[in-house]
């Protein structure tokens, strides 16, 4: 509900630390009047485009309101830089067109829809208008040099914030793993394969400790219900994969679960997200630590995968890298001044 002067609290002190009317623009201090007799005015003409900026919600907004003004909704937006060719992208006649721009610099991040969980992350941009081009509205970014965002910092940072558990595993079924795939990941389609790395000795030789890949099959099985009866963890709309590790491995699995040196992570290999500029992300593997282990149970060997709790992404375990390379890492308090 938009106003015509600032509220009591920021209005106080010319020099307070709150909006004041030293830095409070006019379109600011006159919203109400603005949508009354400038927007959306079908009959008289009144304001095509409007600028604004920096965002982290950038893009380009069509408004309805009350005839008075008071009340303004937002009913239609679109990001020119991910959906250059929206059909909305147009001057229409009697319609405000509200261009809000991202920041310019280092990375933006677009929440228009919630994408990603809000952590869409954007090269430095601007908005051009040109009023002679059947898209008026078009993207300005800055794409030389590292400016072009990463996926898996994007994912790594859904799964930081609570957006969304991105990846996690159902217990298993006998020895089947079950991936789930949160349901913002699934729709967007950019899980492209997922492999184990342990860290262990499965030759026994002496000095033998290395990074050993095991890769695996995935297999849609079906999305999820949300019953806490069919799945645990699985939310609404997840996808639910059958992962397999391959019969020909099982031996050096079994090898590496035994070493008390084992370290396990997992890469995920990206690809584009559905709806998004197949060039918009840097598609590198995201990886993060996790616990796998095979227990042993009456029904046979039943396999256990999970994140480890409290590790996130790339963040290093300094208690483990130095007990395993003590010649090349340091105590972790030594390190993070900080008792873990």
């Amino acid at each position: 509900m938009p106003a015509d002067a600032l509220s009591e609290p920021t209005k106080a002190g010319k020099n307070s630390g709150g909006w004041n009317f030293n830095n409070m623009g006019t379109c600011e201090r006159n919203l109400a009047w603005f949508f009354q007799n400038c927007a959306n005015q079908r009959k008289t003409g009144g304001v095509d485009v409007h600028f604004s900026g920096h965002s982290h919600r950038a893009g380009v907004y069509t408004t309805s309101q009350s005839e008075q003004g008071s009340v303004v909704h937002v009913v239609g937006a679109f990001d020119p830089g991910l959906q250059p060719n929206d059909k909305t992208n147009a001057i229409e006649p009697g319609v405000t067109k509200f261009v809000v721009s991202s920041c310019g610099g280092p990375i933006g991040v677009q929440n228009l829809n919630h994408e990603l969980g809000g952590w869409t992350l954007t090269p430095p941009s601007g908005t051009l208008y040109d009023s002679t081009a059947k898209s008026p509205f078009r993207q300005i970014t800055y794409t030389k040099g590292s400016a072009q965002p990463r996926l898996a910092v994007a994912l790594d940072y859904m799964e930081i914030s609570d957006a969304e558990r991105v990846l996690q595993w159902e217990p298993a079924k006998g020895s089947t793993i079950f991936l789930v795939v949160g349901p913002k990941t699934q729709k967007l389609e950019c899980i492209e394969s997922i492999r184990l790395w342990g860290f262990g000795n499965i030759s026994k030789q002496p000095g033998g400790a290395t990074w050993t890949p095991f890769d695996t099959t995935l297999k849609f099985s079906h999305f999820a219900g949300g019953s806490a009866h069919e799945s645990p963890v699985a939310a609404p709309q997840s996808g639910v994969y059958k992962m397999a590790l391959h019969a020909a491995r099982q031996a050096d699995i079994a090898a590496l679960q035994t070493a008390k040196t084992t370290r396990w992570f997992c890469e995920v290999k990206l690809k584009a997200p559905k709806g998004f500029p197949a060039n918009h992300f840097k598609l590198d593997s995201w990886f993060f630590p996790v616990e796998f282990r095979i227990r042993k149970t009456g029904y046979g060997p039943m396999p256990v995968l999970r994140r480890r709790l409290g590790e996130h992404g790339e963040v290093p375990d300094w208690t483990w890298l130095n007990r395993t390379f003590s010649d090349r890492y340091p105590v972790a308090t030594e390190v993070t001044k900080a008792i873990s």
